[in-house]
């Protein structure tokens, strides 16, 4: 099971004088669960066979991609990287929850690939923001008195790997896996050009879960 999730992000530049750049963000380890089940699909649609299990299976995935593209949640725990064309004073990551930074890496101006220890740049990893429980994004800076070396020039110069999303289905906030069905639902009775943008209810759900996206 893998699920398409590739998009792109901005950053701040280290000079004020160059316009922000793309980043972008690709999955390299796939989660190794689903949100929800098709027995827990079937009975939201109140179907009593099984003959259409792989095709409601297919949607869980969709519902998935649909509601990670318009939340910029990470619905199962996935090892995902963001590569960035050089450091920047602070890096955004525009994903959550991210439960750990696992390396920050850069291809130095002799193009070999680098690691950045750990204790040269702070971390501040997204969590709820405790007076409405919105998620907030995550960021990277460098340490005091560190200055980030200079990059080869290639889109993928700068590589930054976390681990983000809910440990398992039983951890994803119940609001969000009924949206889901809710999306599973419509796209299951509407099996043609019908559906022209997320159900109304399901962005009316899952809208206190997105994230601010910079």
């Amino acid at each position: 099971m893998s699920y398409n999730y590739v998009s792109y992000a901005t950053g701040v530049p280290m000079s004020s004088q160059t316009s922000p750049q793309l980043g972008r963000y690709i999955m390299t380890t796939a989660p190794t669960a689903k949100a929800l089940t098709v027995t827990e699909v079937r009975n939201h649609l109140k179907i009593s066979t099984t003959s259409e299990n792989t095709y409601l299976d297919n949607l869980i995935d969709v519902a998935t991609e649909m509601v990670q593209n318009y939340t910029s949640q990470t619905i199962i725990t996935q090892t995902i990287d963001l590569h960035l064309p050089y450091f920047m004073n602070r890096i955004n990551i525009n994903r959550s929850p991210i439960s750990r930074i696992n390396h920050v890496k850069y291809y130095d101006s002799s193009n070999s690939l680098q690691t950045v220890t750990d204790t040269n740049y702070e971390t501040s990893l997204g969590v709820e923001d405790s007076s409405d429980q919105s998620p907030v994004i995550s960021t990277i800076i460098p340490s005091k008195n560190f200055s980030y070396p200079d990059t080869y020039p290639r889109m993928d110069a700068v590589q930054i790997r976390f681990t983000c999303g809910y440990d398992a289905a039983t951890t994803v906030p119940e609001v969000m896996r009924q949206a889901m069905l809710i999306i599973i639902g419509t796209l299951y009775l509407n099996r043609t050009d019908m559906v022209y943008k997320m159900p109304t209810l399901s962005e009316y759900l899952l809208n206190p879960y997105r994230l601010n996206v910079l």
